[in-house]
């Protein structure tokens, strides 16, 4: 059951952010801090592992996101268990690609700009390499 409770123009947000997504099978969150944005996500992965409940998710973020995330949101949430983290740090001292899932669906980019250091990139673009059809 969806236990995400956001405010109207979060919804909204979010609606069109899923549409984008099941479309062009790509789409961009950028809002002020606090405006919502784990909810956002939280809100449209929920809908995408209800449209298939095989699905997994790769979250890619920092190691503190990732923590924030996990406790304040995705915990408490029947979408846990479909979700797989890993961390810009962790990648950024990888030499292979860690393991995870391979019925990935969908990836998010958490605090996305943090990404771009040389071996974090590196290993994103491996991983990329690696799923197809993802969104």
């Amino acid at each position: 059951m969806n236990n995400i409770v956001l405010d109207e123009f979060q919804q909204k947000i979010a609606d069109e952010a899923y549409s984008e997504l099941v479309s062009i099978g790509q789409c961009g969150l950028e809002l002020m801090t606090s405006g919502g944005k784990s909810y956002i996500a939280a809100s449209i992965i929920y809908n995408f592992i209800a449209s298939d409940n095989s699905m997994h998710i790769l979250w890619l973020a920092p190691k503190a996101a990732i923590s924030n995330v996990k406790d304040k949101i995705f915990s408490k949430l029947s979408i846990d268990r479909h979700i797989e983290y890993i961390s810009y740090e962790l990648l950024s001292r990888a030499d292979e690609i860690p393991d995870f899932k391979s019925n990935i669906g969908l990836i998010v980019f958490d605090e996305c700009h943090k990404a771009y250091a040389k071996q974090t990139f590196k290993m994103i673009n491996k991983i990329l390499e690696q799923i197809s059809n993802v969104k």
